[in-house]
């Protein structure tokens, strides 16, 4: 019988390789804007939280628009302490609200009454705060804007569908991310990488393959002694 050779593999077709092609970019995509998202999050969150508490700043969140344009609601003033007789007027300055105990409120410095009190005004508002600012009531002046950081927690504290949103579009870029993990391949043959090796084996003559030992020292085979034929040998020669 004459040897014969394996038919030669069929090359796949075109729409099959782009089709391919096309899936796995779409899957790099994604997975590149879910970890830019992700990462850029956190950077925010980050900065927010850690700027101040290195600084000893404080930082307060905007949630109403009394001092747009400068700053907008979701912006985060960072805040230190200053001593009221050293500050003028255009300041932004931090303050206990005097008709809503527990409230903060951040507006600019406007002026000071001759009794001392400190005149504040939003930059949205026409006219003066009501109410004259004791000195007591100061916490701070502000060092620095960082803008949009904190439009979460205005979401979060208005109870709007943006806020349950922004949770779903961040647990689904996380899924992204876990599920879709970086697919990557040799330069040369395309192959992916990452994957399972297979062990070689030694081949044996009859085509199975066994696998080799790490320990395994290649050398000469001594077989076994007859023990019948050594026991008669001592039984003739005694």
């Amino acid at each position: 019988m004459l040897p014969t050779r394996p038919a030669p593999a069929q090359a796949p077709a075109a729409g099959a390789v782009a089709w391919s092609a096309g899936r796995r970019l779409t899957r790099e995509v994604l997975r590149a804007t879910a970890l830019a998202y992700l990462v850029g999050v956190g950077l925010l969150l980050s900065w927010a939280v850690l700027l101040p508490t290195a600084l000893g700043w404080r930082a307060t969140v905007v949630v109403s628009g009394s001092m747009e344009p400068a700053v907008h609601v979701g912006d985060v003033l960072l805040f230190d302490k200053e001593d009221p007789a050293t500050l003028k007027a255009g300041r932004i300055i931090l303050f206990d609200d005097p008709n809503r105990p527990g409230q903060l409120i951040s507006h600019r410095l406007y002026g000071s009454g001759p009794d001392g009190t400190l005149i504040t005004k939003g930059d949205a508002n026409a006219s003066t705060d009501s109410s004259p600012l004791q000195a007591a009531h100061l916490r701070g002046a502000a060092r620095m804007v960082l803008p949009r950081i904190g439009l979460l927690a205005v979401w979060r504290y208005r109870g709007t569908v943006t806020s349950r949103l922004w949770l779903v579009v961040t647990v689904l870029a996380g899924c992204v991310v876990i599920a879709l993990p970086r697919h990557r391949e040799h330069r040369a043959t395309g192959v992916p990488l990452g994957g399972r090796r297979r062990r070689r084996g030694v081949h044996r003559p009859d085509g199975g393959d066994r696998p080799r030992s790490r320990n395994h020292r290649a050398g000469p085979r001594h077989p076994a002694p007859d023990k019948s034929s050594s026991g008669r040998a001592d039984r003739r020669s005694g």
